[in-house]
């Protein structure tokens, strides 16, 4: 692919992208998509910047690729949906996971047989990495674990079992304590009702 042009609110870091990557730098995507027209768009942004950029893409016809979520809560998910809908637009959403071959083995493997119950676990260091960026540590703007990492399984869990019916979580903060700077919890544990009755549980620990 030729890369034509990077949006970014920091124009600093449009010009690293831009220096690896080529293209024309940027600070609004309007003015972007309008200079460079691309023939497709990947949205990189934070979890509660969505809405926006998906906005100008569909507008302007522009297929696209967002990282997953694709919306930071069920109101904007919810626009984004009925956008999307009505514009009939190509696009995907970074929920790669379900297309990996051993996932379609799996589904291969499982068959039509009825599943009572399914456990999940994911366990990496990610608050033990101290070069992250101040917004993921705030829940208000990243998620925490279950908008940004769980979610991967979550929907793993879904394409294999339906939709979930009924949630009950819990999170603790016993490694990393709650500060002003970080109200992420740094272990989660979910248990799921499933619509087709299977039951599951997913513990999550950074």
């Amino acid at each position: 692919v030729e890369v034509v042009g990077h949006c970014d609110m920091d124009a600093q870091k449009a010009w690293e992208a831009a220096s690896r990557f080529g293209g024309e730098v940027f600070t609004n995507i309007d003015s972007m998509l309008d200079t460079v027209k691309p023939d497709a768009v990947w949205i990189c942004t934070p979890q509660g910047v969505r809405l926006e950029p998906i906005k100008a893409c569909v507008a302007r016809s522009i297929p696209f690729f967002c990282e997953k979520p694709p919306a930071f809560d069920m109101k904007v998910g919810s626009q984004v949906s009925s956008l999307l809908k009505e514009s009939n637009l190509l696009h995907s959403m970074g929920f790669m996971w379900r297309n990996l071959k051993m996932t379609q083995r799996a589904r291969e493997l499982l068959g039509e047989q009825p599943i009572p119950i399914v456990q999940s676990r994911l366990t990496c260091g990610v608050l033990l990495d101290s070069s992250l960026p101040a917004w993921f540590l705030l829940k208000e703007r990243s998620g925490g674990q279950i908008v940004d990492q769980a979610i991967h399984i979550l929907d793993l869990l879904r394409y294999f079992h339906g939709e979930v019916r009924c949630v009950y979580a819990s999170g603790g903060n016993i490694v990393k304590k709650k500060s002003p700077t970080l109200n992420v919890e740094d272990s989660t544990a979910l248990v799921l009702e499933f619509e087709s009755g299977t039951i599951g549980t997913h513990a999550h620990s950074w």
